[in-house]
């Protein structure tokens, strides 16, 4: 999508939405947008679509405040919906997919080549930087995964600031047992808190895997209880990022 996303579509399944309306407010004020309402007799789907008329989404943005209101005729709560990014020339599809909610904390990682393995593979290090974009409870303790065959000899790397206020360990993937091995950080003062970030983790490793290592599963844990608050998926440094598929499309429900 070298010439940015000017056009975009997201879908509202027949039987679960009625009664679409625009509720995007002043910005983004470039677009040209529409709404069409579900059709039950031929059973089609509603759909909201979004055009610029002057500048597009280029590569490394996002757009947030597209705003839709629906009568929600579905059991729980709305979900994923399916959108497809539109060549405004000729319709055709450049890109599908299925919205996400936005997510509450981020883990972004950079990774770097360090030389031979100690014992196979080579060896590489992540670098963590921990977002809390919004979760009121705040960031106490993270747990990151490290696969099975990818991952062995870990070993942690993190400099102080901000070793001193957090209490880490890793532990080596078991074969034998086929568990993963992780890396746990505990804060042991300050949290991290709603809009802050702490940059600095690292940990070193053995990588077995092909190419470059690269996205790993997250846990944020609740150290009274032990439970998952959320978890997601590591992502590279913005800095480091080439390309960048879609910024995110921002929905209001209505229920």
């Amino acid at each position: 999508m070298s010439g940015g996303i000017e056009e975009f579509t997201v879908w509202f399944d027949f039987g679960l939405y009625n009664n679409l309306v625009v509720t995007t407010p002043e910005t983004p004020p470039e677009w040209d947008q529409i709404v069409w309402q579900v059709e039950p007799v031929l059973e089609d789907p509603g759909g909201y679509d979004a055009v610029a008329t002057n500048l597009s989404i280029d590569i490394g943005e996002s757009l947030s405040g597209f705003s839709v209101s629906f009568d929600w005729l579905g059991t729980g709560e709305p979900a994923s919906q399916f959108y497809e990014v539109i060549d405004p020339l000729d319709f055709s599809t450049i890109e599908d997919g299925y919205t996400v909610p936005e997510p509450t904390t981020q883990i972004w990682y950079e990774t770097s080549y360090l030389g031979p393995g100690l014992e196979s593979g080579e060896r590489w290090q992540y670098t963590y930087d921990v977002y809390n974009i919004s979760l009121i409870e705040e960031i106490e303790e993270f747990t990151i995964w490290f696969g099975i065959g990818s991952y062995d000899n870990l070993a942690i790397e993190t400099l102080d600031p901000p070793a001193s206020n957090w209490d880490e360990i890793v532990w080596d993937p078991e074969p034998f047992l086929g568990d993963d091995g992780g890396y746990d950080a505990l804060a042991e003062s300050l949290n991290i808190g709603v809009g802050e970030n702490v940059y600095g983790f690292a940990v070193s490793f053995d990588w077995l895997g092909i190419g470059e290592p690269g996205s790993q599963y997250y846990e944020i844990i609740d150290p009274g209880d032990f439970h998952t608050i959320e978890d997601g998926y590591t992502v590279p440094e913005p800095a480091a990022l080439l390309l960048l598929g879609l910024g995110m499309v921002m929905l209001r429900r209505k229920r």
